[in-house]
């Protein structure tokens, strides 16, 4: 998994508070899947706290829209090996 596992968790808290973002359980469960699935112990524990407060369907359409993240983030970390004919 990309990326920074506290940046990702603490993002998620911001989008449960809304504190500097929309207030949204939706992008919290994104962010927070991210982080715990770099074994992020916090952010593993406060997703199983959400997961109370989500339909299932939500909660797995969050997680479906943090998997296109992490590809996002994949896609940032590495472009500079894509030939440019690629990036067209």
């Amino acid at each position: 998994m990309s990326g920074d596992q506290k940046a990702q968790f603490y993002l998620g808290i911001q989008f449960i508070k809304g504190q500097g973002v929309p207030k949204s359980i939706f992008h919290a469960v994104a962010w927070l899947s991210l982080s715990s699935a770099q074994e992020y112990q916090p952010a593993i524990a406060a997703l199983a706290d959400l997961r109370k407060h989500i339909e299932t369907k939500r909660f797995k359409d969050a997680q479906c829209y943090a998997a296109s993240l992490y590809e996002q983030i994949h896609q940032l970390q590495f472009s500079d090996l894509i030939p440019q004919a690629c990036k067209k």
